[in-house]
């Protein structure tokens, strides 16, 4: 009797990718991933750019999951190029594609994180609506939550309508914060 052949690295890949889709959208910006990934066509990667710029990042992130799924088998090494560039990202993500499931978060550190989503979620409203943004830009920038581009940007929109920039800061965060929690 013969054993059963192991699955391929890129089964594996695909396999994950099928577990943990809604983890791995919710994490990802499509357009610094498709910088790293030279195998997708100019016509793939423009589809992509405009999905993301018409309904949105999560959206964009599961039409790239399924042209990965889609292409795997003709272009070998596809799965590992994605891989490869959500660690060159610095995206979470990449710790749920690691066949050897080594890098996975514990569920109790995804229940918190999960659960430091929902509030802000429930209260960004309110967040918006309270919150001094110039204050909380210079503490998040201490705590590495924001670089000095996402200063500049605050600064400048400060100038501009200041209900709108603390909105688009605590969006900001909020993403910063996930990336945080994955990796």
């Amino acid at each position: 009797m013969e054993a059963a052949a192991s699955p391929s690295r890129d089964e594996c890949v695909l396999y994950l990718i099928s577990c943990f889709r809604n983890r791995i959208k919710a994490s990802v910006q499509v357009n610094r991933v498709l910088d790293m990934m030279p195998s997708l066509s100019l016509d793939q990667k423009l589809q992509l750019r405009a999905v993301a710029k018409e309904k949105g990042n999560v959206e964009a992130a599961e039409k790239l999951l399924s042209v990965v799924e889609k292409e795997a088998a003709d272009s070998p090494g596809l799965c590992q190029q994605f891989c490869e560039a959500l660690v060159r990202g610095g995206y979470g993500a990449a710790n749920y594609l690691d066949p050897s499931l080594s890098e996975l978060p514990s569920p109790s550190l995804e229940a918190i994180g999960d659960l430091g989503k929902a509030l802000v979620n429930l209260f960004f409203d309110r967040l918006t609506d309270t919150l001094q943004a110039t204050q909380v830009a210079v503490q998040c920038l201490g705590r590495g939550l924001l670089d000095l581009e996402d200063m500049e940007r605050q600064e400048i929109g400060h100038c501009w309508i200041l209900g709108s920039i603390t909105y688009h800061l605590a969006k900001r965060i909020k993403k910063q914060k996930a990336k945080t929690m994955e990796a």
